[in-house]
Formats: C-alpha cells, sequence, structure tokens
C-alpha cells in the first residue's frame, strides 16, 4: 500500500505538545509499534492533511513514507488501524 488515510492527533501544550498547529503538509520521522528496534531502518513520513484540526487537535490526513518508491520501503508497516 503506496498510502493510507487516518487520524492523526497533536498534543496540547500542557501535554508537551506545540501551541500552533500545522497546516497543509508535515513531514516527520515515523517510528511503527511493529518496528519499535528500526530493523527496517528509520523513515520519514508525509502527511497530508484533508480536514483541518478540530477542537480536540485531531484531523484526517493522508499517510506516505517520504521515500514510497525505493525497493527497501517498509510499506507492510502502512495498513489499516496503524499507529505509529
Amino acid at each position: 500500500m503506496e498510502s493510507i488515510i487516518g487520524k492523526i492527533r497533536f498534543l496540547p501544550v500542557k501535554e508537551g505538545g506545540q501551541d500552533k498547529l500545522p497546516k497543509g503538509m508535515i513531514n516527520t520521522p515515523a517510528i511503527f509499534n511493529d518496528d519499535i528496534n528500526q530493523k527496517f531502518g528509520l523513515w520519514s513520513m508525509n502527511v497530508y492533511l484533508i480536514t483541518e484540526f478540530d477542537v480536540n487537535r485531531e484531523a484526517i490526513a493522508r499517510f506516505r513514507l517520504l521515500f514510497y518508491g525505493s525497493p527497501e520501503a517498509p510499506l507492510h508497516l502502512l495498513y489499516v488501524w496503524k499507529q505509529i
């Protein structure tokens, strides 16, 4: 699977989050619960916001590995209901 659609939540400031919420596209390191020790390496993920953040600081987004076309890309770690 090249990309998935899911929910993203940003922590409030009192929980260590930032005050200002991002807009558009976010690039961030991705650490997967199925690969905590990074056997498949550390990958960057692009997160494209589909909706704006709601009052709970949640939004719907498309998640895609930055180098998804690489033969080494761990695409098997992207699946529905996956927490990263």
